[in-house]
């Protein structure tokens, strides 16, 4: 939650003090960066929460291959933001990009160490990292674009928070922080590395393809509008589904290390998530246009329409949000590398219409992309895990039928006046009172079907409430 408020107040603050151009330049530098950021670590945090024992060699090997790889990205990034930025003609996308590259510098002293806490299952530590890396992002990024730092911003922000995160990690696990570097043990992480990072990185190609590709073929306003929507539906699931994969991921695969029901354990999460994230996502579409307006300014309206489109797609996916880890927790690597291929295969060539279409036309053809990622996921799942359409049906369809009783009271309240004014405090009002009355649908349907999800609402009030009476 804390987490999610600083996300929230730095994606406000920056889209009033900087132009979407600016945001623009910065969005096509990080997502070169993204894709090459997949070999960082190459696949060495996945392969110590999976791998079914650690000792002190296979530690070591992780951090020498960590070492190796992210100070290789840090010079190719120094190398080659030249001639990135000469093609797209702007050499603020150079500037970005040698800053981004000595966030490379500094991570191998830390993602090992981050490793092991998940492998242990120190959910609180991780937490504490979490919130400083965030801290230090935000307050860094809002008082360099106050400053005039323009899309270098952000770029400062996320030097700082890379630093924040190597001192909480130092202080959550100072043992392993600083070590020689060996070969030794390194070609068993190589195997199963070579396969998640290329996995990661075919996502990571189908992610940044918007930003590389719109970028190019409509320009980097564009670019700000188009992630602009992206953002306001991570708003929601994006952070939710990091906070509930960071907590599902190394609790699974300690699981099904004691030989527990991976399709009972998976269709039990899932219930549990598509609860909250199908209603809210309806929620989201509905009110993209207000929040866009309220938190961002009318310079950003363009992205309404296609947030609403984006948060409708997500639906779609949203049962099989936890599948990508789920997978690569059982063992099934290889499996996510093909899934991945073919759905991001898609992603690129719906993308590639931009060279003929606006971006208005070009986002309503990515709800062919959510179609295909779901049909892909869960060949893989049942193939795997023997989970049927069946066994994930009852939790969808509850979560479907929590949607009316979420919107209901948001729809009423939009046919009053007060959803007609663009004054900023009654825009506020407007959606203070929806985002109230979604959440009182919400519990209310969670009582009146009977939901699971109930049991787990009563049981977190009961212990916040035995926590105040203390």
């Amino acid at each position: 939650m804390i987490t999610f408020a600083l996300n929230l107040l730095n994606v406000i603050v920056v889209a009033r003090l900087l132009t979407p151009a600016e945001i623009g330049v910065f969005s096509v530098a990080v997502a070169f960066q993204g894709i090459v950021h997949v070999f960082r670590e190459f696949g060495v945090t996945q392969y110590l929460v999976q791998a079914k024992s650690v000792d002190d060699e296979n530690f070591r090997a992780a951090f020498s291959l960590t070492l190796m790889f992210s100070w290789a990205i840090a010079l190719f990034l120094f190398l080659g933001a030249g001639p990135l930025a000469d093609f797209y003609s702007h050499e603020g996308v150079a500037s970005v990009l040698a800053l981004l590259a000595v966030n490379f510098l500094l991570i191998p002293f830390g993602t090992p160490s981050l490793g092991m806490l998940r492998r242990e299952l120190r959910f609180e530590s991780i937490a504490v990292i979490r919130i400083s890396n965030t801290s230090a992002a935000t307050i860094v990024t809002i008082t360099s674009a106050w400053l005039g730092e323009s899309y270098l911003s952000m770029a400062w922000g996320a030097i700082a928070g890379q630093l924040a995160n190597l001192i909480a990690i130092a202080i959550a696990r100072p043992q392993g922080l600083l070590m020689l570097p060996t070969l030794k043990g390194v070609s068993s992480i190589l195997r199963f590395g070579s396969i998640s990072s290329a996995a990661t990185l075919i996502q990571e190609l189908g992610r940044s393809a918007p930003d590389l590709i719109i970028g190019r073929t409509l320009g980097f306003a564009s670019v700000a509008f188009f992630s602009r929507a992206v953002g306001l539906r991570d708003m929601l699931l994006g952070q939710l589904v990091a906070v509930v994969n960071g907590v599902h991921f190394p609790t699974f695969a300690q699981a099904i290390r004691k030989g527990a029901d991976a399709a009972q354990m998976y269709s039990k999460a899932t219930n549990y998530l598509v609860a909250i994230t199908i209603p809210f996502l309806g929620l989201l579409a509905f009110l993209a246009e207000p929040l866009i307006l309220f938190f961002f300014g009318d310079q950003w309206l363009v992205s309404a329409p296609l947030a609403t489109l984006l948060c409708l797609f997500a639906i779609i996916t949203a049962p099989y949000a936890l599948a990508s880890l789920s997978l690569i927790a059982g063992g099934h690597v290889s499996s996510v590398l093909k899934l991945e291929c073919v759905v991001q295969a898609a992603r690129i060539a719906v993308l590639l219409t931009s060279i003929w279409l606006p971006l208005e036309k070009v986002v309503p053809l990515l709800g062919i992309v959510a179609v295909v990622e779901a049909g892909a996921y869960h060949y893989w799942l049942r193939r795997h895990f023997g989970i049927s359409f069946t066994e994930m049906r009852k939790g969808i369809f509850a979560a479907a039928v929590l949607a009316p009783f979420t919107l209901v009271g948001p729809v009423l309240i939009s046919m009053t006046t007060i959803a007609d004014t663009g004054a900023a405090h009654l825009l506020f009002i407007y959606l203070a009172l929806a985002s109230l009355a979604a959440l009182v649908g919400w519990v209310a349907g969670l009582f009146v079907l009977k939901h699971p999800l109930r049991d787990e609402l009563i049981n977190l009030l009961n212990t916040v409430r035995r926590l105040v009476k203390k």
